[in-house]
């Protein structure tokens, strides 16, 4: 039986009052004693820099940062705030007077913080609301397959452009890989070389009833899956006015419902090893849009959102997510017969002509390598750093760095309208995420 801590308090992560050297029951961990808020109060002055770790959600991040008057406010502000947050198991204070301006979180800059009054009369704290599940520290691929068994991906849209890549990188490490196409038959070189190691499959990514068949058929011959790669897919052109619902939906079905369907088969395979990665092939276009091309980023924006939450609910089980965001790649994505055409309307041709004439001229002078994005891809995965986003190629980055620093301006200039919406004297909400 646990001995009882002298003190009756309650362990942060199983709830009870055994003592802190015995082992914990939730996970088998070490127990860890809640912190004493004095003492941290003390140590670090008026200046305090909070970050928490959650058993419930798997997230890390920083939770708080506070600019406070005295210890008694951070007393209460730990006691009553932070240690009540479900699955709360490590808080980690820094002092922020020692923190270097750039290191602080991008996240959080101090226009975006709500202040509130300390009920003591002393001076405001500043709370951030956090995305902490885009800094989720989770093994990488590697070293979570401890088996030494060798790695298995399923790669939608593998016969081809960036999925093909991908496909044959890993056939060149020696791994297994499940493809899937609509025509089976353009697998026939890459099985010539690479034998029983690559599965063909045919699948037409939007029929998401049979997505469950390919994973389980991946499970039968390989018995496991490491890697799923959600690549399938095509681009289309085409103002609001212009695509038609059809075509609106099946931009949706192939950018979101298939690639949902594969993630819904696989997950319960890679709870089930405690391991796993999800590579979901977005683009810039996911994180940004221009006239014409409206559809087609309807889809990637979707795709990103929904992935985003799935990052912080599978991170738990030991599960990557990466979103990757290329540019422009050397691919069929620009082909004619590949690239989607809604319906011309000429009362758009001054509006959009030169994007629908761009679009068509970059095939075969896309500035993107595959073969080098599928490198860049691998080496991330590995990474025990690796972001939730990858944008690929010089082209996204710039377009991406510039969209996002627009977005920051537009929020932090518009920050007291925005703000002005709430009921006055609202203490800061806190959230479960």
């Amino acid at each position: 039986m646990p001995k009882s801590r002298p003190d009756g308090s309650l362990c942060i992560r199983c709830n009870s009052r055994a003592s802190p050297g015995d082992n914990c029951p939730y996970r088998r961990e070490p127990r860890v004693d809640r912190p004493k808020p004095e003492d941290i109060a003390s140590a670090l002055g008026s200046h305090a820099e909070v970050a928490f770790a959650s058993t419930t959600t798997g997230t890390t991040g920083v939770l708080a940062i506070l600019e406070l008057a005295d210890t008694t406010d951070l007393h209460r502000y730990l006691t009553d705030r932070i240690s009540a947050l479900p699955g709360v198991h490590r808080v980690q204070y820094r002092d922020r007077r020692a923190l270097d301006q750039a290191s602080r979180p991008a996240a959080h800059p101090a226009s975006l913080t709500h202040t509130a009054r300390s009920s003591s009369g002393g001076a405001a704290w500043r709370i951030p609301v956090p995305l902490a599940f885009e800094r989720t520290r989770i093994h990488s691929v590697r070293v979570m397959n401890t088996t030494g068994e060798t790695r298995t991906w399923i790669i939608t849209g593998a016969s081809s452009g960036l999925g093909l890549a991908l496909a044959e990188a890993a056939l060149r490490a020696g791994e297994r890989v499940v493809g899937t196409a609509r025509q089976v038959g353009r697998f026939d070189a890459l099985r010539a070389r690479y034998g029983e190691r690559l599965l063909a499959v045919g699948h037409d990514v939007r029929d998401t009833s049979a997505a469950a068949e390919v994973v389980q058929r991946t499970v039968d011959v390989f018995g496991r899956v490491d890697v799923l790669v959600n690549n399938a897919g095509a681009g289309q052109v085409g103002a609001a006015e212009e695509v038609t619902d059809g075509e609106l939906r099946d931009m949706l079905e192939q950018h979101l419902f298939g690639p949902a369907a594969y993630v819904r088969a696989v997950l319960p395979h890679m709870r089930e090893s405690g391991s796993g990665a999800i590579v979901q092939m977005s683009s810039q276009g996911g994180r940004m849009s221009f006239p014409a091309v409206g559809s087609y980023s309807a889809g990637k924006f979707a795709l990103e959102g929904w992935s985003e939450a799935l990052a912080g609910e599978v991170a738990p089980f030991g599960i990557r997510v990466l979103i990757v965001e290329p540019s422009r790649f050397r691919t069929e994505f620009n082909a004619t017969g590949v690239l989607r055409a809604a319906e011309q309307d000429t009362a758009y041709d001054g509006v959009i002509g030169a994007v629908r004439a761009n679009m068509a001229e970059a095939d075969g002078i896309q500035e993107g390598d595959p073969d080098s994005a599928a490198t860049a891809i691998r080496d991330v995965l590995e990474a025990a750093d690796a972001p939730l986003r990858l944008p690929l190629g010089a082209e996204a980055v710039r377009n991406l760095a510039r969209v996002y620093q627009r977005a920051l301006d537009d929020v932090r200039r518009w920050a007291v309208v925005s703000e002005s919406a709430d009921f006055p004297g609202m203490p800061p909400a806190m959230r479960a995420f």
